[in-house]
């Protein structure tokens, strides 16, 4: 994400889009199992 504009991270990181983000999700599945 250190790609996206300063102004979007600042977004997602206050808006706890983590939470929702299915990129996220799916990475987590493929690093640490199901």
């Amino acid at each position: 994400m250190s790609n996206y504009p300063l102004k979007w991270q600042e977004r997602y990181v206050s808006n706890n889009y983590v939470t929702l983000d299915p990129v996220i999700a799916q990475a987590k599945r493929l690093m640490c199992g199901p």
